[in-house]
């Protein structure tokens, strides 16, 4: 599936994958155009994470700016607490984003978490609403992407990386 991407303006959204037997793989390309300047693209792997917490750096210094995009695929209203540390590991920023069942957000980080600009470390995004599993226990569902922006247009993916404990 690949957009035409001749809108005027950015639009935002998601695609849910359903797979029944096998197993599946999926990538998406972000691709910007802009007149007068080559293409820019990134790639990434599809995945669906059930660990509760996530980690990835965060570069806002020198004009560029790390972006990220949360889809709650889940059936019920999720809550994920959003925690920026510098790279000595001092706090910069918290906060939380609550989301409908099939609800997403994308943004900067710079432009949410202003205390974000201008340093670099990771953050860490921790789901705290859980869904129980048919075995009793939480069983949470997360959609995270990262990217990080380049003043030039170029963009990268962030790693994300799993942590049931936090750090």
């Amino acid at each position: 599936m690949e957009s035409l991407g001749l809108g005027a303006v950015t639009t935002q959204g998601y695609a849910t994958f359903v797979r029944q037997l096998a197993s599946a793989v999926v990538i998406a390309t972000f691709r910007q155009k802009v007149a007068g300047r080559p293409d820019f693209e990134s790639s990434i792997q599809g995945r669906l994470s059930i660990i509760p917490i996530l980690i990835a750096p965060f570069d806002n210094t020198n004009g560029f700016s790390t972006g990220m995009a949360i889809v709650n695929s889940d059936s019920v209203v999720a809550a994920y607490i959003l925690t920026f540390y510098d790279a000595f590991g001092g706090l910069v920023s918290t906060d939380a984003v609550s989301l409908m069942p099939g609800q997403h957000v994308a943004f900067s980080s710079a432009a949410r978490f202003v205390d974000t600009t201008n340093k670099v470390g990771v953050m860490r995004v921790a789901r705290v609403t859980t869904t129980p599993n048919p075995y009793g226990t939480p069983l949470p569902y997360m959609a995270l992407t990262v990217l990080r922006f380049n003043p030039t247009g170029a963009s990268a993916v962030m790693p994300l990386y799993d942590l049931q404990l936090g750090f």
